[in-house]
C-alpha cells in the first residue's frame, strides 16, 4: 500500500500518516504464436513495474512440407526436393540417377556444305541440361572451288614465268592456284670478249645481270704471235760471250723471252803459259794454241776447231774475237762434220768460237748439234756462228 513518511530536517526523527493500500498490476498482453518447430505462449508484463508472467501455451505447428519432385535427365540424377510453407525449412527425399539418354530433337544451326567439307544441321539433346549436340542431316561437300583471294605475286626470273597466288573462299579448305601468268624475263646477257694471245685462245664469257647463269661462246686459238717489247735484263758482253738484252712477250701471259740488242764479245786478254806456246784470256780463261805454232801463214788468225797443223774444219777466228764472214771455206753439205776433245792434246784446245758455212746445189737441211743444243737449218748456202756459245766442247753437223 501507500503512506506519507514524515522527517525533521534538523534532527533524526522520522514518522507516518495517510496509509493507503497496493495498486494490484497493470497487466499487458504479449501472444506469440506457435512455429513450425517451437510452440505458441501468452507473456504478462506490469506497466508500472517489472512483474511478468505467462499463459495459455500451445504446441508448435509442425512443417507444412511442400513436394517438388525433379525428374533424372540425361546427365543429371533425379530427386524430390521438399520445402516449409511457413518457413526456409528445406530437405530432400528419393534421389534417382541419370538414365544417359540424350534426346537430340533440339534443332540448331545448320551449316551449308563447303568445297571440301560436308554440311550438317546441329541438333541440342531436349533430354537434360546437358549442352550436347549432334550433327545430323549431312550434306555432301561440292567441290566447287573458287579461286578469288589473291595472294602472294610472284614476279618471273629468267628461267621461269611469274603468277599471282589465289585462295580458295569456297570453304575452309587452304587450297590455292597459280593464275595470271607473266612470261619468263629471258637472261639479259652481258658480254666479255677475251681476245686470243701468244699462248691462250679467246672465247665470249657470258653472264647474266639477273641471275647467276653464266655460257661461254665464240671460241678462238691462240694466234701464236709473240710480241717481244718488254724489255727486262741487260747482259753485259764479256771476251767469251755476246751481251744482249732480254725480252719478254706483252702479247699474253706465256713468260716467254727472247734476246736481242746483242753486243759484241769483247776482245780477250792473253798471256803466254808455257813453253810450248799456249795462250789463256787473262778475263775468262779461255786458253789457245800460239797462231805461231798452228797457222805459219800468219795474219793474226787462229784455227779453233780441229787443232791441226793444216785445219780441216776451216773456221777462223780473229783475235779480237770478230768473225770475218768470208773467211771459212765451204763444207759441202754431204760432208759430215765432226770435232770432239778426245786426246790429252786436245783437252785444253775449245772451239771458243767461229763460223762454219754450209753450201749445196739445191736446198738442203741440217742437223747442227753443239754441246747439249741441237739445231736445225736448212738452205743452199748455211752460216753456222759459233759465238754465240759461251763454251764450245764439241759441233756435229749431219746432212
Amino acid at each position: 500500500g501507500g503512506i506519507t513518511n514524515i522527517s525533521c530536517s534538523r534532527c533524526d526523527y522520522t514518522s507516518t500518516k495517510d496509509p493507503t493500500e497496493a495498486l494490484g498490476h497493470d497487466e499487458k498482453y504479449d501472444v506469440v504464436a506457435p512455429t513450425c518447430t517451437e510452440g505458441g505462449i501468452t507473456n504478462i508484463s506490469c506497466s508500472r513495474c517489472d512483474y511478468t508472467s505467462t499463459k495459455d501455451p500451445t504446441e508448435a505447428l509442425g512443417h507444412d512440407e511442400k513436394y517438388d519432385v525433379v525428374a533424372p535427365t540425361c546427365v543429371d540424377g533425379g530427386i524430390t526436393n521438399i520445402s516449409c510453407s511457413r518457413c526456409d525449412y528445406t530437405s530432400t527425399k528419393d534421389p534417382t540417377e541419370a538414365h544417359g539418354n540424350h534426346v537430340y530433337d533440339v534443332k540448331g544451326d545448320i551449316v551449308a556444305p563447303t568445297c571440301c567439307e560436308a554440311g550438317y544441321t546441329v541438333y541440342g539433346c531436349s533430354a537434360g541440361n546437358c549442352g550436347t549436340t549432334k550433327n545430323l542431316e549431312p550434306t555432301e561437300a561440292h567441290g566447287n572451288h573458287v579461286y578469288d583471294v589473291k595472294g602472294n605475286v610472284v614476279a618471273p626470273t629468267c628461267t621461269e614465268a611469274g603468277y599471282t597466288v589465289y585462295g580458295c573462299s569456297a570453304g575452309n579448305c587452304g587450297t590455292t592456284k597459280n593464275l595470271e601468268p607473266t612470261d619468263a624475263l629471258g637472261h639479259d646477257e652481258q658480254y666479255d670478249v677475251v681476245a686470243p694471245t701468244c699462248v691462250d685462245g679467246g672465247i665470249t664469257n657470258i653472264s647474266c645481270s639477273r641471275c647467276d647463269y653464266t655460257s661461254t661462246k665464240d671460241p678462238t686459238e691462240a694466234h701464236g704471235n709473240h710480241v717481244y717489247d718488254v724489255k727486262g735484263q741487260t747482259v753485259e758482253p764479256t771476251c767469251s760471250a755476246e751481251g744482249y738484252t732480254v725480252y719478254g712477250c706483252s702479247a699474253g701471259n706465256c713468260g716467254t723471252t727472247e734476246n736481242y740488242d746483242f753486243v759484241a764479245r769483247t776482245a780477250h786478254i792473253f798471256a803466254v803459259l808455257n813453253e810450248f806456246d799456249v795462250i789463256s784470256c787473262v778475263n775468262c780463261g779461255q786458253t789457245y794454241r800460239n797462231v805461231t805454232t798452228i797457222v805459219t801463214t800468219g795474219d793474226g788468225k787462229l784455227c779453233l776447231g780441229c787443232g791441226e797443223e793444216e785445219c780441216i774444219c776451216k773456221v777462223n777466228v780473229e783475235w779480237n774475237g770478230y768473225v770475218k764472214p768470208s773467211a771459212p771455206e765451204a763444207i759441202s753439205a754431204n760432208t759430215a762434220f765432226t770435232k770432239t776433245t778426245v786426246t790429252e792434246k786436245d783437252k785444253e784446245l775449245q772451239i771458243g768460237g767461229g763460223l762454219i758455212k754450209l753450201v749445196s746445189e739445191a736446198e738442203a737441211s741440217y742437223t747442227v748439234v753443239i754441246g747439249e743444243s741441237t739445231i736445225e737449218v736448212s738452205g743452199t748456202e748455211v752460216w753456222i756462228d759459233l759465238y754465240k756459245y759461251e763454251s764450245v766442247t764439241s759441233v756435229t753437223i749431219t746432212s
